[in-house]
């Protein structure tokens, strides 16, 4: 599944070379869940600079359900100037000039999350018991933690707000 992934979005790279990138442009890179903000990317866009990793606010399960405790360190955006053609993985890997907090928003586990268990590119890992049961999908969402495994103390996340229902 995850070579599937990597697949496609080097299509994209490589179609966004030879048909539309011009020399001196900017590629913004992410998630379909990933949303920069324009005001940081407009910014942005007046410095010099290679690679930049934006990190966004995580909102989980709900649109009013915020990330509250600790900072995300998943730079998941990223905006790049390459000056030849790139890699998708090494987009993904390459430390950045620099990082941005707070330059966005990463919408995670929203709506069907049964669904995206299967679609995902993680769903040789996810796309199982206890993750894809019913009833640990909604144990999560109303005790307002963090779907996977790692729990909040290994991916410096915490929980979300209460506004969460």
């Amino acid at each position: 599944m995850m070579e599937r992934e990597r697949r496609q979005k080097q299509y994209n790279l490589d179609y966004a070379f030879n048909n539309v990138f011009e020399p001196g442009d900017a590629i913004i890179y992410s998630d379909i869940d990933e949303i920069p903000k324009a005001d940081v990317v407009a910014e942005e866009l007046k410095r010099e600079w290679k690679s930049i990793g934006l990190i966004p606010t995580l909102f989980y399960y709900y649109l009013n359900c915020r990330e509250t405790e600790g900072k995300s360190k998943w730079a998941g955006i990223r905006m790049i100037r390459p000056e030849e053609r790139i890699i998708y993985n090494v987009v993904r890997k390459n430390i950045n000039d620099r990082t941005v907090y707070d330059a966005g928003y990463h919408f995670s586990y929203l709506g069907d999350i049964r669904y995206k268990l299967k679609s995902w590119g993680h769903a040789d890992r996810y796309d199982r018991p206890p993750y894809n049961d019913p009833e640990h999908i909604k144990m999560r969402r109303k005790r307002t933690r963090f779907f996977d495994e790692k729990g909040p103390e290994k991916n410096n996340l915490g929980i979300c707000s209460r506004l969460c229902a």
